[in-house]
């Protein structure tokens, strides 16, 4: 869901991978060995299984330079949480959504019906969705993702 929503905020942005990976850090860490530029984007869903404790997510903030104190700051943080070369996308990127975009939650439920339940699948018929709507002031995930594409392109 996220290329659709970053290629709808700019047309000069130019993403050339976009990665969706498990172990964000060792990543990062290896791009930035090669010196690729590279913008880590997660959500804080603590009821996951695979991150549950946070250790994956505190380790990838680790991984671009954050401290302990600033880390549990980002983790606790219930809203975007938009920085130079991170992205944190509140409670789960799915309730940020639902908070930024006002008919998500109904256009959510047509294509869940529609297509299936698996999450990516349906995220991504969301996203091309609202990308397709008028873009209403109301939406203020326009703003954040507008935001988050000017920090990507500054990389």
């Amino acid at each position: 869901m996220f290329p659709y929503f970053i290629r709808n905020c700019t047309s000069i942005l130019s993403v050339s991978l976009i990665v969706f990976i498990r172990n964000l850090a060792k990543w990062k860490r290896f791009y930035s060995a090669y010196e690729i530029p590279t913008f880590v984007c997660f959500d804080n869903d603590d009821k996951s299984k695979k991150d549950a404790k946070g250790i994956k997510r505190k380790d990838a903030l680790k991984s671009i330079g954050l401290q302990d104190d600033l880390i549990e700051d980002v983790l606790s943080t219930e809203d975007w949480s938009i920085n130079d070369n991170y992205c944190v996308f509140g409670v789960d990127f799915e309730e940020t959504m639902k908070a930024s975009f006002e008919k998500y939650v109904k256009i959510e439920a047509e294509e869940k019906e529609r297509l299936s339940k698996s999450k990516s699948i349906v995220a991504r018929a969301v996203a091309n969705k609202l990308a397709n709507l008028d873009k209403k002031e109301t939406d203020t995930g326009w703003q954040w993702f507008r935001e988050l594409a000017e920090k990507i392109s500054s990389l």
